[in-house]
C-alpha cells in the first residue's frame, strides 16, 4: 500500500493526486509541486471543493484524540454540510454506498526536506468493504479546513444562548500570536490594529469575546464585518497550525474585496514559507492569476465531458469562468485617474468621447497582466489599446520582458503571444528621465506670464518634492515623490481630485506644442481603432 521510504510520521507534502475513479473526476490529475501554496482556479462544477474534501481525508491526525473525527466517510450529507472537524471519506460518500464501489484515488507524497524520497497511497473502496487504508495505516499530518460556513457573520448564525456562549468561548480562547494577527489584519484591510485580546462582554450574556485594538478602542469579533470576521478566522487558523500541517480553504475570496484578497494571499504565502505549511485553496478570482510567482496556479476546466487540470493560466478555464464577451465597446486601458482625464481630453478633441470606454488597470505591471489574461481567453482584439504613462517600459524589448512574466504556460506559441500583447501597448511621449506629473508641472510653470488659477497654483508649490520626515519606507517615499506635484497643486487649489485633474489637464492642453508632442503616439493609436 505504501513504500517503506517514508514512515507515518515523516514530515511530508502532497506531490500529486490522481482520481482513477471518483464521482465525475475520473482521470483528473493535480500536481502540487513548486510553491507551498496552491490555488485551484475554475468555474463552478469542476470539482474544486471535492478535491479539498478528499485532501481532508488522506491523513490520520498527529493527535490521536481527533482520530474519531477523521475516518473516510462524511464531508457531505444530502441534507447538510457537517462540522468542519469531520474528515472522513464516508462524510461526503453518502448513501447509497454502492455508488462508491471501486472508487480509487492515488496520492503521492514526498519528504518535506528531500523531494527525491516519495511514497504513494491508494485510497479505495470495494463492495461491502470499508475504505482502505484504515485510519491507522495512513500517513500522519495535522489538517486544518475552512469551509463556506466560515463567511457567515456571527450575528446570522445560531443565536441561541447556549450556542452563543459556546461560540464566543471558542473564539476568545484563540489568542496566540495576537500581535502578528493584528499586524496582518492591518496590512490586508488597510486599518491600523495594534493588538488582539480576549475581553469581557457587556451584553448578550456572553462571558468573553475577541477584540481588535485600534487607537485604544476595542472592536469586538461580533462588531466586525463578515469579511473581517472570516479574515480573522483564517489568520487564527494559520498561526494555530503546527509545522508541516495542511491548510485547506474553500472559496478564499468570499466576503473579501479584490485588493484585500491579494494582500491576504501574500500573507498566506509568507506564513506558509515560514512555518513549512502546505496550503491549498479554491477561487474564481482572476486577480489571483497574476500571483503565479508566489504560488502554484492550477486551472480546472470541463472538456469533452471530463474535468481536466493544467498548470498555470489556460484560456478555456478563464472562458468558462468569465464567458467570451469580455468587452463589447472599444476600450482604452490606462494606469490611473490622471491618465483617464488626459484620454478624455484627447477623445473630446477627436469628438469620440461616447465611442470609447476607459478602464484603469493600476501600475504598468498590472497592465501587462490584464492584457495577457484577456489574450488567454481569446478576447484581445483591435478595439483595445493599453496606454502607459511613458516613464517605464519605453522600448518593445522592455515590454516583451514584462509581458513574458505573465505567460505562466510555456508553449511553441509563447513568443508569438508575447509579441501580440506588446502590439497593443502605446505610451505618452515624455522627456528622458521625467514622469507624467513632473512634466505637466514643468509645462505649467514654464510661462510665468500666465495668470490662470492653475498656473499660479503650480508656481506656488515647492519645485522639489516635500516628503514628511516620518516617511522612511523607500517605496512609499518614491511613490510620494512621483505623485507630489499634482497632489500639491490640487491641495493649493482646494478642489476635489476629479475637478482639479480636469482643470489641470485642460490648461496643460492649451500649451499646444508641448501637448501635441506628448499625446501624438496615443492619439494616432486611438484614431486607428475601428
Amino acid at each position: 500500500m505504501a513504500d517503506a521510504k517514508l514512515s507515518h510520521y515523516t514530515p511530508r507534502r502532497i506531490k500529486q493526486i490522481k482520481f482513477e475513479k471518483f464521482k465525475n473526476l475520473d482521470g483528473l490529475e493535480i500536481d502540487f509541486t513548486g510553491h507551498n501554496v496552491t490555488c485551484l482556479f475554475g468555474c463552478n462544477g469542476v470539482g474544486k471543493s471535492t478535491v479539498l474534501s478528499v485532501l481532508r481525508c488522506v491523513f490520520q491526525p498527529t493527535d490521536r484524540r481527533n482520530a474519531k473525527a477523521r475516518k473516510l466517510q462524511s464531508v457531505y450529507n444530502e441534507k447538510k454540510q457537517l462540522d468542519i472537524q469531520n474528515e472522513n471519506f464516508s462524510a461526503f460518500c453518502f448513501n447509497p454506498q454502492e455508488r462508491w464501489n471501486d472508487t480509487c484515488i492515488v496520492v503521492e507524497f514526498t519528504d518535506w526536506n528531500d523531494a527525491s524520497i516519495s511514497s504513494k497511497y491508494t485510497y479505495s473502496k470495494k463492495e461491502g468493504k470499508r475504505w482502505k487504508p484504515e485510519m491507522r495505516q495512513r500517513p500522519c499530518k495535522q489538517v486544518y479546513y475552512m469551509g463556506l460556513d466560515s463567511c457567515v457573520p456571527i450575528t446570522e448564525q445560531d443565536w441561541s444562548q447556549k450556542a452563543r456562549k459556546r461560540r464566543m468561548k471558542y473564539y476568545a480562547s484563540i489568542i496566540n500570536n495576537n500581535v502578528e494577527i493584528a499586524r496582518d489584519m492591518s496590512s490586508i484591510i488597510g486599518k491600523t490594529f495594534a493588538d488582539l485580546e480576549s475581553v469581557d462582554m457587556d451584553s448578550y450574556n456572553n462571558p468573553r469575546d475577541l477584540a481588535l485594538i485600534k487607537e485604544g478602542n476595542k472592536f469586538r469579533m461580533i462588531d466586525l464585518s463578515a469579511g473581517e470576521q472570516r479574515l480573522l478566522r483564517i489568520l487564527q487558523m494559520l498561526y494555530k497550525a503546527k509545522e508541516f500541517s495542511l491548510i485547506l480553504i474553500d472559496e478564499i475570496e468570499l466576503a473579501l474585496h479584490p485588493i484585500a484578497l491579494c494582500h491576504l494571499v501574500s500573507v498566506i504565502t509568507q506564513i506558509a514559507d515560514k512555518k513549512n505549511l502546505q496550503v491549498v485553496f479554491t477561487s474564481h478570482r482572476a486577480q489571483l492569476l497574476r500571483m503565479s510567482s508566489e504560488m502554484n496556479i492550477r486551472s480546472l476546466y470541463k472538456y469533452d465531458g471530463k474535468i481536466l487540470c493544467e498548470n498555470g493560466v489556460v484560456p478555456i478555464s478563464l472562458e468558462q469562468v468569465y464567458g467570451r464577451d469580455y468587452q463589447q465597446k472599444p476600450t482604452i486601458f490606462c494606469e490611473d485617474k490622471l491618465s483617464m482625464v488626459i484620454l478624455r481630453q484627447i477623445l473630446d478633441e477627436l469628438n469620440q468621447r461616447k465611442k470609447f470606454h476607459i478602464q484603469p488597470f493600476g501600475s504598468y505591471e498590472k497592465g501587462f497582466m490584464v492584457a495577457t489574461a484577456i489574450q488567454s481567453i481569446g478576447q484581445l482584439n483591435k478595439n483595445m489599446v493599453f496606454v502607459l504613462d511613458g516613464d517605464v517600459c519605453l522600448t518593445d524589448e522592455e515590454k516583451r520582458k514584462e509581458a513574458q512574466k505573465w505567460h505562466t504556460v510555456d508553449s511553441h506559441d509563447t513568443g508569438n503571444n508575447i509579441n501580440e500583447v506588446v502590439e497593443y501597448f502605446t505610451q505618452y511621449t515624455l522627456p528622458v528621465g521625467s514622469n507624467i506629473e513632473k512634466y505637466i508641472y514643468d509645462v505649467l510653470v514654464s510661462n510665468k506670464s500666465c495668470n490662470d488659477r492653475i498656473s499660479i497654483a503650480a508656481r506656488n508649490i515647492s519645485p522639489i518634492p516635500i516628503i514628511p520626515p516620518e516617511i522612511t519606507d523607500h517605496k512609499q517615499k518614491k511613490y510620494m515623490e512621483k505623485h507630489y506635484y499634482i497632489a500639491a497643486i490640487t491641495e493649493d487649489l482646494g478642489y476635489d481630485e476629479q475637478e482639479a485633474l480636469t482643470k489641470i489637464v485642460s490648461v496643460f492642453a492649451s500649451y499646444h506644442q508641448e501637448w501635441e508632442v506628448f499625446v501624438k503616439e496615443v492619439k494616432e493609436r486611438i484614431k486607428a481603432i475601428p
